[in-house]
């Protein structure tokens, strides 16, 4: 058994504390590249949508002093910069069977396509009846790079369980959806990432014409950039689906992003419809269903389990039942949040 933990370095999600967002007002009238130098910081990422830059410093130390002396500039102000995870899921090496998605993609060029933003670690597009739904990948940590096929990627398995739970509401023969996935990848090449980087993605799925998001993956930080983009986004019709993480030490804790209220937030269940031993079942939590799948990767099937996964496929059954019915997806999330059960009535 291979068992995948929170993150490379079995951290926990916490501020990223040698990283400041500064976000420069309307009578900022610096140059932001010089206020860089001025202080020794790196920029690592911006955005003129977002109307903010990522400063890197040496240390703890140094971002500290830097947000004082910011703190006192009125046309300036900093944030925090969260890390995020990827909830720890466990794959298995299963039966030599391919157990693939009963659905294929609609290839008519006239078909209008539902886009569902996938944001996550890269996708392998050489996957068997995935590749057919994949429209072309987005990265917003830097290039890609050359994507080992021989490994499951958690996108990938994302991916594939997603397509699993939009089979779920479709015809079982012959069907032929109209949806289609668009991979972004916000993770860098040490599989980390933060809520900087995660309202990156959002902000250019929105701009790629995706309205429905799923990301099965969490952290420990509310961040106000993060907050922002997810508020403005679900105003111009947006629906959030996000993974609920495990608990701590310390017991229940709330995970960003699916803790916002506009995320439909998901946690999960085993075979044996018990709650998954570790599953975080705090106040905000909307939706308790299986994390078990069986997926056909690289000439093998695997048996995956966890929220991550819960997750994708209720992602899935909701733009299902969207695009089978003619809902809109504001529709189909209020069908799931009536239909499916709530862990807090257990």
């Amino acid at each position: 058994m291979l068992s995948l933990s929170r993150n490379s370095d079995g951290e926990e999600s916490e501020q990223i504390k040698n990283e400041l967002i500064v976000i420069p007002g309307k009578s900022f009238t610096e140059d932001i590249k010089e206020l860089a130098q001025l202080f020794g910081a790196e920029i690592v990422g911006n955005s003129t949508k977002l109307g903010a830059w990522l400063f890197r410093f040496d240390n703890e130390r140094q971002t500290e002093e830097v947000r004082m002396k910011l703190a006192q500039n009125d046309s300036v102000r900093t944030e925090a910069n969260y890390r995020l995870t990827i909830p720890s899921y466990s794959l298995y090496g299963g039966p030599l069977n391919q157990i693939l998605p009963e659905i294929r993609a609609n290839k008519n060029p006239n078909t209008d396509h539902l886009v569902v933003a996938l944001i996550d670690t890269p996708v392998q597009a050489d996957t068997p009846v995935l590749s057919e739904f994949l429209l072309p990948p987005i990265s917003v940590a830097g290039e890609l790079g050359q994507i080992k096929s021989d490994k499951l990627t958690h996108g990938t398995a994302m991916a594939l369980s997603f397509l699993h739970g939009l089979a779920e509401l479709t015809h079982p023969e012959g069907f032929e959806s109209n949806v289609r996935i668009l991979p972004i990848n916000v993770y860098d090449t040490s599989k980390k990432t933060s809520t900087f980087q995660l309202a990156l993605g959002i902000v250019v799925g929105m701009d790629s014409g995706a309205r429905f998001f799923n990301m099965s993956f969490e952290g420990h930080g509310s961040s106000p950039i993060l907050k922002r983009v997810i508020q403005e986004a679900h105003r111009q019709g947006a629906v959030f689906v996000g993974a609920v993480g495990n608990k701590t030490e310390n017991g229940l804790h709330y995970d960003f992003p699916a803790a916002y209220p506009e995320f439909l937030a998901v946690t999960s269940w085993t075979q044996t419809g018990e709650l998954a031993p570790n599953a975080n079942i705090g106040e905000f939590v909307d939706v308790i269903f299986s994390g078990d799948m069986y997926i056909y990767h690289g000439d093998r099937t695997h048996f995956i389990r966890g929220a991550s996964v819960a997750s994708a496929v209720v992602a899935g059954i909701t733009v299902g039942y969207a695009a089978e019915s003619g809902k809109t997806l504001r529709q189909a999330e209020k069908m799931i949040r009536q239909t499916l059960l709530s862990p807090n009535d257990r």
